[in-house]
Parts: C-alpha cells; sequence; structure tokens
C-alpha cells in the first residue's frame, strides 16, 4: 500500500511539472512569456554608473521623458551597494518595472568595467547606443529640449559616428567655447566628446569598444583617445539641444524645481574661472603607482596633446540664420576666427 502511495504521489507530481511547463510556455501567453519576447527598438540606452539614490531621480526623469521606451531599450548598471540604494527603492522599482529597464548591481565596479558588458554580442541588434552619465539632467520643454530622435537623424543626413548635446558643467569647455563663438543652434565637430550624453552609432561604438581595457576602470582619457583609435569616427556636438551636469543633491533639487524644465529658453552661459588643470590640482594622486593613476589609458595609447579647438572644429550644420564655420584641409579657419582655447592636462608638457 505504501509502495502504490509513493506511486500516486510521484505522478502527481510529474502531472503538476508538466501542466506548470505547459501553461508557462503555451501559447496562450502568461505574464511571464513577456519576459520573452524580442524587442524591436532599433536603439539602446545605457546608464553608467547610478551611485546615490538622487541619481535614479535624473535617470527616472530622462528614461520617462527623453529616451521612452517605445523607441529605446534600457540597460542601467549601479555601483550602489544595498546600504546605498534599497532593493525596495520605490524610484529603483519604478525604473525596473514601469520605464522597463534592466538593473546590474556590481558595487566593486566602475565605470570603465560596465562599458566592457557593452560589447558586440550585447548591441548587435541595435543601430545607435547612447551612454548616458546618472547625473545629466534635460529639460522636458522648451527649444532646447532633447529629442533623440532628431540628434540621429542628423547623424544620419551627415554621416557622423558620434555625437551628442551640448552639456553645461562639462570638463572639456564645450559650452562655453560654443556660446561665446555664436554657435548655439549648429552642429559642430569637435576633436573630442566628453561622454555624458553620447550617441554612437553601432560601427562608431564597436571602434570605441575595441580601445577599452580592464586597466581603464575609471574610464578615464577614452573620449581624449577615441579620435587616434577611431579616426574615421566623426564627432559632433548638436547644441540645438542641451543637458546640465547636476553635480550634488541640492542642485538636482534646484533643477527639477526650476524654469529650465518648462522654459523657451535657457542661459547656457558658463563660468569656468575657477576650473583648475594645474599640476597641483592633481597633487594627491600617487603617480608612482600605476593602478592608482586615472590617467593611465591616456598613457597606454599616447593620446595626450594640447587643445586647440580653433584648427579642429567646423561647423556641419547650421540654421539659416546662422553662417558656418568653414575649415580649411590645413585645419585653418577661412570664414569666422574663433580665437584659441589652449590648456595642458597635468599629464602633459607644457609648450
Amino acid at each position: 500500500m505504501i509502495t502504490r502511495t509513493k506511486k500516486i504521489q510521484k505522478l502527481a507530481a510529474v502531472f503538476l511539472c508538466c501542466t506548470s511547463a505547459f501553461l508557462l510556455f503555451s501559447s496562450d501567453e502568461s505574464s511571464s512569456r513577456k519576459l520573452l519576447d524580442r524587442s524591436t527598438n532599433e536603439n539602446l540606452l545605457i546608464v553608467d554608473a547610478v551611485t546615490k539614490t538622487v541619481d535614479l531621480n535624473i535617470v527616472a526623469h530622462n528614461r520617462h521623458h527623453i529616451f521612452t521606451d517605445d523607441e529605446w531599450d534600457c540597460a542601467v548598471f549601479t555601483v550602489a551597494t544595498d546600504q546605498d540604494i534599497p532593493k525596495d527603492n520605490e524610484v529603483l522599482s519604478r525604473l525596473k518595472k514601469e520605464l522597463n529597464c534592466s538593473v546590474t548591481r556590481m558595487p566593486t565596479a566602475d565605470i570603465g568595467d560596465f562599458l566592457q558588458y557593452v560589447n558586440p554580442t550585447f548591441v548587435n541588434n541595435y543601430d545607435y547606443v547612447t551612454l548616458l552619465s546618472d547625473s545629466i539632467f534635460f529639460p522636458i520643454e522648451g527649444e532646447m529640449a532633447l529629442k533623440p530622435s532628431k540628434v540621429i537623424e542628423k547623424m544620419k543626413k551627415l554621416d557622423i559616428g558620434s555625437m551628442q548635446p551640448m552639456i553645461k558643467s562639462g570638463t572639456h569647455h564645450v559650452a562655453a567655447f560654443i556660446e561665446e563663438s555664436d554657435r548655439v543652434g549648429c552642429i559642430t565637430q569637435f576633436p573630442y566628446i566628453e561622454t555624458s550624453a553620447q550617441f554612437f552609432t553601432r560601427e562608431a561604438w564597436l571602434c570605441y569598444y575595441h580601445m577599452l581595457h580592464y586597466s581603464g576602470s575609471n574610464g578615464w582619457c577614452y573620449d581624449l583617445c577615441m579620435p587616434k583609435k577611431c579616426p574615421a569616427v566623426v564627432e559632433a556636438v548638436d547644441s540645438r539641444f542641451i543637458g546640465f551636469q547636476l553635480k550634488n543633491e541640492e542642485s538636482v533639487s534646484n533643477m527639477l524645481k526650476s524654469s529650465y524644465v518648462t522654459s523657451k529658453k535657457v542661459n547656457i552661459k558658463e563660468d569656468t574661472s575657477s576650473w583648475d588643470f594645474s599640476e597641483e590640482s592633481f597633487s594627491h594622486i600617487p603617480k608612482d603607482e600605476e593602478e592608482a593613476d586615472p590617467f593611465r589609458t591616456c598613457k597606454k595609447y599616447e593620446c595626450e596633446y594640447v587643445q586647440e579647438w580653433h584648427t579642429e572644429i567646423g561647423d556641419l550644420w547650421c540654421p539659416k540664420d546662422k553662417s558656418p564655420l568653414k575649415v580649411s584641409k590645413d585645419g585653418i579657419a577661412t570664414e569666422r576666427t574663433l580665437g584659441t582655447q589652449t590648456f595642458n592636462y597635468p599629464w602633459e608638457k607644457s609648450t
């Protein structure tokens, strides 16, 4: 009797298991089945990398309003621990469930480490990839509100491999240079782009990817080295659109409440007087320890050079009310003179 009872229990267990499997994978579409559906989006958004709770608000804002899930697949990387951002955080849950972003948490990783996960297999089915910093905020209304489809449209038409909107408070002075040179509204080629909200064609991203190295975990210098490693890729800044790099919780709170969100125009004047690239400002870096040197990628690829934008930029497109800057083959402006903005990075010798 006991043996017969065990056989019946075993058969019942097998039946329940098979029934569950049938329900899960049947063509009637269970809720779990939807997780297996292929995406039809041609664009991929990579957010690299969230460090604290306040940044989640910016990421959720940009995902909901700018890089929407009807056109963009989304992957978010975070270095935050469970203590930094609890698993039950409301915004984190919203990113996953409502905004359809996959979230990878790895506290021991860094920005450059995550980039290596965005490999050729990962991006094979996408036409465009955008790398977005967690601290970049985009207004949702106004003349300079970012429209990703418009960026991609111009990239296709002008054969641009990598482009990003003008970012205020970026490290490389781009916003200040464009404003002071009266280039706002133009699409201007630059020698390199600081990765804040950088759009790549698939081909441009694959070239960028092959430059990545495990020793460059902090992500520094890849922007400076890309022109040397990927010389065929045209890089440009689209100053029809603007974003803001928010550096602390107060600036995030103020921006979310400010007129930038809905204003028709924004003031892009940028004060760069306090920026310090002198050798002394990096004196805390132990240069004798290769692994602790944040500039090791620059040294690895020997891409240290003095920035002279007046010989390396030109307008690829401008609205009808602006006269485009034309640059001859020898790099000298033929119609407009923008002046020179030159500074040396701390690993370079002064010239």
